[in-house]
């Protein structure tokens, strides 16, 4: 159903009018996330916020960009190089644009916006080649960047707007011109290996594109070109491979795996192969299970927190690949969209058991979104035609009626959604703003120039405390990583942060309460928030380390007690 020719031949004045509807379609679409990006920035000023990011994850890619920007690249300790970054391309993309603005927080917020308005003008382009006309595709695109997460994602200074665009460049390259002639073949492979260097679960893209070539020459062998097609196939593998050749090299060549180390750090225990080697059978059988679940929650989650009624109609538009009646017009039809965003979400399940599904904003899925709700516009528009044709001496007011109706009632769910993503927006910057942030200026005015700060949040903290930091997470460290899986684990990270010569430890008490309570940690400051959406405990305690002495209690803030309770609470919890 993808058109890759017309048997007709337009006029000037046709093709003159089908450039301006194009045009007016990609306006369309590119003007609905300038309005909420431009809404949620009021609704930030009504409410007395200041500009920021909802996660404390936004700052770390702040504090790697500053790497690049001031020439020590990927040292997020001075002398040190990490990978702790999900997305060094985004990085690079951030540090390039701040080079020119001299400023951070604007400067991705503004470049953000911009990829999504992007987003929506190739999803107009997507939608032509599934014969949507192009004011229907304008309306629909800008619909599905207007619905959330993708505001969240404009302002959250994350790679996700990115990843994104570059998600769904890659999928109309394929579409467009994957069985086409000279070179324009390898842009789909390339742009594959770019996506998967902004968000490495886009990895599954290039196989997946393969698996659509042979879905295709099944399918339909009547229109894929046959001839020299291993030749081709080598040529896709090593355009693939050589742009994601230097990614591996640079992972490899600082942490010794072709990934980067916030794999082995957020996943733990969970990794792909861990679980098997200890359980064999049973652990193979619930990944099978998380395989066809987290596609089925992902679809379930969409309807309920994104966009329903584009959801409901992606099943109409999904039938219209499969029913040649429902075609409107000669073309190749393809579902790449629709294998890309099951293919991607059944392998999220596989390899990480589908535990950060749906979390933080849709972060781990957002990418793959606009390639489900793409087949909702093409519901829209078989819906629209089928109004037409019920009174076919006004089919085109019918059509033009129905789709009106239906992106009217579209916009009333999102509406009705908006100010409850709205308000968790604000919270969540305002979280970190008072937490992270004011934790971070707080070690940079307190702590002299030669102090090393061990915490669980490395982002805003090293941003603004401008103090080398020890990573007790182990994003940046895969050390910390290794000493996490031993027995004895807490002794073997007080050894370690006794050799790193750590003077402070900015922690959670509910995700390290093993180490506040050691004597040798004294409490000096703690931040605490009555209205915490996004951090990960709404307490952090700032305690000074002395390695040579003992502390003593009744030197302690009045509050120690109070948190010290809290800590062996947890500590009962957590079964240390």
């Amino acid at each position: 159903m993808v058109q890759t020719g017309d048997a007709t031949t337009a006029t000037p004045q046709q093709s003159r009018a089908g450039r301006r509807a194009i045009l007016t379609a990609c306006v369309i679409a590119s003007l609905a996330p300038l309005v909420t990006a431009g809404s949620y920035h009021y609704a930030m000023r009504v409410a007395g916020v200041d500009t920021g990011f909802p996660l404390d994850d936004s700052w770390i890619h702040t504090q790697y960009a500053r790497t690049l920007v001031e020439g020590r690249p990927f040292e997020y300790v001075p002398g040190e190089r990490s990978i702790g970054t999900t997305s060094v391309l985004f990085d690079v993309v951030w540090a390039a644009a701040t080079l020119v603005t001299g400023e951070y927080v604007h400067t991705i917020h503004i470049l953000n916006v911009l990829l999504t308005a992007g987003v929506g003008v190739l999803l107009v382009m997507l939608l032509l080649r599934y014969r949507v006309p192009p004011l229907t595709a304008g309306v629909g695109a800008g619909l599905i960047v207007a619905s959330y997460p993708f505001p969240w994602s404009s302002l959250s200074g994350m790679e996700t707007a990115l990843a994104t665009w570059l998600t769904v460049a890659a999928v109309l390259a394929h579409v467009s011109w994957a069985w086409a002639k000279g070179w324009r073949p390898l842009v789909g492979p390339v742009l594959m290996a770019l996506a998967a260097m902004t968000r490495p679960e886009n990895l599954i893209l290039f196989p997946l594109s393969e698996l659509d070539h042979l879905l295709m020459r099944w399918l339909h062998p009547e229109t894929v070109r046959r001839e020299k097609a291993a030749w081709r196939l080598a040529l896709r593998v090593a355009a693939f491979g050589l742009t994601m050749l230097p990614y591996f090299a640079l992972n490899y060549s600082v942490h010794g795996t072709l990934v980067p180390n916030t794999y082995e750090a957020k996943v733990g225990r969970l990794r792909l192969g861990a679980d098997i080697q200890s359980e064999g059978l049973q652990a193979l059988g619930l990944r099978f299970k998380k395989m066809l679940e987290v596609p089925v929650d992902a679809i379930q989650f969409i309807a309920d927190d994104d966009n329903k009624i584009l959801m409901v109609l992606a099943g109409v538009g999904v039938l219209a690949c499969f029913v040649p009646r429902l075609r409107r017009g000669p073309g190749l039809k393809s579902l790449f969209p629709l294998l890309v965003f099951f293919g991607g979400t059944a392998a999220a399940g596989v390899v990480t058991l589908g535990v950060f599904f749906p979390g933080q904003s849709q972060r781990y899925l957002i990418q793959w979104i606009p390639l489900a709700l793409v087949f909702g516009v093409v519901g829209m528009d078989l819906v629209a035609r089928a109004a037409g044709a019920i009174v076919p001496r006004a089919a085109r007011p019918a059509y033009a009626a129905a789709v009106a109706l239906l992106a009217l009632a579209d916009v009333a769910g999102l509406a009705q959604l908006y100010p409850g993503q709205v308000d968790n927006y604000i919270t969540s910057v305002k979280n970190i703003n008072e937490m992270q942030v004011a934790i971070g200026e707080w070690v940079n005015a307190n702590t002299p120039p030669g102090a090393v700060v061990a915490t669980n949040d490395i982002g805003a903290i090293a941003f603004f405390g401008d103090r080398p930091v020890l990573d007790t997470i182990g994003l940046i460290d895969p050390e910390v990583v290794r000493r996490k899986r031993l027995p004895d684990h807490t002794r073997a990270m007080l050894e370690y942060l006794r050799q790193k010569r750590v003077t402070h430890a900015l922690l959670f008490p509910s995700w390290h309460p093993d180490l506040i309570l050691d004597s040798r940690f004294k409490p000096v400051h703690r931040v605490v928030l009555d209205d915490n959406v996004i951090c990960g405990d709404a307490r952090m305690v700032v305690m000074q380390v002395d390695w040579h002495g003992q502390r003593q209690d009744h030197e302690a803030p009045a509050w120690w007690e109070e948190e010290q309770t809290n800590c062996r609470r947890w500590l009962r919890l957590l079964n240390f």
